[in-house]
């Protein structure tokens, strides 16, 4: 090689090295999420708008997980397993993020009314892990009609009907079932019960420490696998967020409370009073997963009892 190709290929090398993204702070840390329990982990990105949307439609979070605009994805776990494993698409599950925030509401009933199969029965998730869970506690009282999230199902636990039927019970999660519970202008105010809470009923009778609920997704290719250390090191946030709402969400509830609370009930699903009343005195009925607990939450585990078929494994950091 002449002296001059030798200058132009070091000078070609230095500009490449030098641009590489190697700095956490460089790269693209772009995250979407639904709105409500999962968010709660990022909730430290509240006025990070560039970095961090939320969307309350499942299936376009979901899509995400084949396009090119973000590079960390919370999605239920299972179905986002399946659907990567379905398109090829390029991206691993990290972490669980929740374990469990789902509870059974039944509109004029007692709370030790158990559904049957002449009651009319509302849920979100079709097929996800609502529905899995679901089915496993209530074989003999199948979900008569879904909606596509959980925001929905507090639209029909307020409402109280939906496509022109009366509505018993309506399988939810929280905090979509406080804000419906306690809204004094929905029809329903007032005759909501809750007829369960399923991660404890769950649990009771599985003896399984939860429900393998939402993950957080990770570009892998050109990304997690060229920069782990990097990106390991940056996403210590998300462990720090949870373990804050778990164990002092009086932290949290004064963060949020800095910003104009319809504006973070937009954002997130829920508002400062909300995290107050959900996570104080250690309830956590958000579902959130301590990082020392995510060992113990295994999916295939959980599709193993559930007689479901299991998720790639590789697919799983």
């Amino acid at each position: 090689m002449n002296k001059t190709k030798l200058i132009a290929t070091f000078s070609l090398l230095s500009l490449l090295v030098s641009c590489a993204p190697t700095d956490p702070d460089t790269l693209n840390h772009k995250f979407i999420s639904p709105a409500g329990a999962p968010s709660l982990a990022l909730y430290t990105l509240y006025e990070d708008s560039e970095h961090y949307v939320t969307n309350s439609t499942p299936t376009l979070v979901r899509d995400e997980l084949v396009a090119d605009e973000y590079n960390y994805v919370i999605f239920d776990s299972i179905s986002g397993l399946r659907f990567i494993k379905q398109n090829n698409a390029n991206f691993k599950l990290y972490s669980l993020i929740t374990g469990g925030n789902f509870f059974l509401a039944g509109i004029n009933k007692s709370e030790d009314s158990v559904p049957s199969v002449d009651d009319y029965i509302v849920s979100f998730g079709e097929g996800l892990i609502p529905d899995l869970a679901y089915d496993y506690l209530y074989p003999y009282a199948p979900v008569d009609a879904y909606v596509n999230a959980t925001s929905d199902a507090a639209a029909v636990l307020m409402n109280g009907t939906y496509q022109g039927n009366q509505v018993d019970y309506v399988f939810i999660a929280e905090p979509s079932l406080y804000g419906a519970m306690n809204n004094q202008a929905a029809t329903t105010y007032g005759q909501v019960n809750i007829i369960s809470n399923i991660k404890e009923e769950f649990e009771e009778k599985t003896r399984l420490p939860g429900i393998p609920q939402a993950g957080l997704f990770v570009r892998y290719e050109g990304f997690y696998d060229t920069y782990a250390d990097e990106i390991d090191e940056y996403l210590k946030f998300i462990d720090t967020n949870i373990v804050t709402a778990t164990e002092h969400p009086e932290d949290v509830v004064t963060y949020l409370n800095q910003f104009d609370q319809t504006l973070v009930r937009a954002r997130f699903g829920y508002n400062a009073a909300q995290v107050n009343a959900l996570q104080s005195g250690g309830k956590n009925s958000f579902g959130l997963v301590k990082p020392d607990e995510r060992a113990d939450l295994d999916i295939n585990e959980f599709l193993t009892l559930l007689k479901q078929p299991l998720v790639d494994e590789t697919l799983i950091l």
